[in-house]
């Protein structure tokens, strides 16, 4: 019963995104847009931190940081988020190549090709075809949805800005999409592992225990949200006062997630999309505990820079746990 009335609960807010829209203040909530992709280059990323037999903790977002885990060979994958709208977003990704085949997939999953808006993006038909296989509160979910699906009313529900939603912008990275045998690997993967387990969670108020480990705890660029937010409310602006911001609060919430971490774990801390090492000034890429990567970048905000950073954080490794 209690789970009937949370994605009952789920539902009614979906609506409300999809009907009246929300004004956005730069801090997720319960019910919040979700994005439809992500910035973040999954093949570069497992260069980095190499996801092959590890247990992960990842965002849940777009879907695409769980996809890439299972793709690259993670042996466990949970996911959560502060957003529960993301889980069924999630799901639904994950069901999506369960169901579909290749072209199916390319033409239900890109709002946008060749520039020009995609009339097969999230059509009914197929997502009707996916709710069968769905567990069943996100069955229920996208069942309640169609209505306004069938009318392409999105709404907020969503995130659908052109730049990052372009077809070609996306590819990038992620050879689960750009090929078709990588993606029919990906699809025997998803029906062997089924679908994650979702957490309903803060990590900005995170202080309870789950009693569970993982060797890579994936924040994305969650931290970084977090300090532009409070800096965002404070009257005055400087350089200074946000790094003593970002250093706080990473430390933080680093510290409550210790717990989370296996004897030799570690957290992707922050992802950085089209910038330079030499650029970048603030608290969290110049410190002695973190360690930097520079990777090709997904797509190109900046022409000029073609590289995205990854930043990781390993805390029981060569002792570098933060004292005070």
């Amino acid at each position: 019963m209690e789970k009937m009335e949370t994605v009952k609960e789920d539902i009614n807010a979906a609506k409300r995104l999809m009907t009246y829209g929300k004004e956005h203040n730069g801090f997720f909530e319960k019910h919040d847009s979700s994005f439809l992709f992500g910035t973040e280059n999954q093949e570069g990323i497992n260069n980095v931190i190499n996801y092959q037999g590890k247990d992960v903790f990842t965002i849940a977002s777009s879907g695409e940081q769980y996809l890439g885990a299972r793709y690259y060979g993670a042996k466990k994958v949970d996911i959560y988020d502060i957003n529960r709208l993301t889980k069924h977003i999630t799901y639904l990704r994950i069901g999506s190549i369960i169901t579909l085949d290749y072209d199916e997939f390319m033409r239900f999953t890109f709002p946008y090709t060749d520039g020009h808006q995609n009339p097969y993006f999230w059509n009914v038909v197929n997502i009707a075809k996916i709710i069968e296989i769905l567990p069943a509160d996100s069955a229920y979910f996208w069942a309640n949805l169609l209505p306004l699906l069938a009318e392409h009313q999105y709404g907020d529900l969503i995130c659908l800005g052109k730049g990052t939603n372009f077809k070609e912008h996306i590819l990038k990275g992620m050879p689960f999409y750009a090929n078709e045998e990588e993606y029919y690997k990906l699809k025997e993967i998803l029906k062997k592992k089924g679908f994650p387990n979702f957490y309903e969670l803060d990590i900005s108020s995170f202080s309870e225990s789950l009693n569970m480990t993982y060797d890579i705890v994936y924040l994305s660029n969650i931290i970084k949200g977090l300090v532009c937010y409070i800096v965002q409310n404070e009257d005055i602006y400087s350089p200074i006062f946000e790094n003593i911001v970002e250093q706080a609060e990473t430390q933080r919430i680093l510290k409550n997630l210790y717990p989370l971490l296996k004897k030799k774990g570690m957290f992707l801390v922050d992802y950085r999309p089209n910038c330079k090492k030499s650029d970048s000034t603030d608290f969290m890429f110049n410190n002695p505990y973190f360690k930097v990567d520079e990777i090709s970048s997904k797509y190109f905000i900046d022409k000029e820079v073609k590289t995205d950073l990854v930043l990781t954080y390993s805390p029981k490794e060569k002792g570098l746990i933060w004292k005070n």
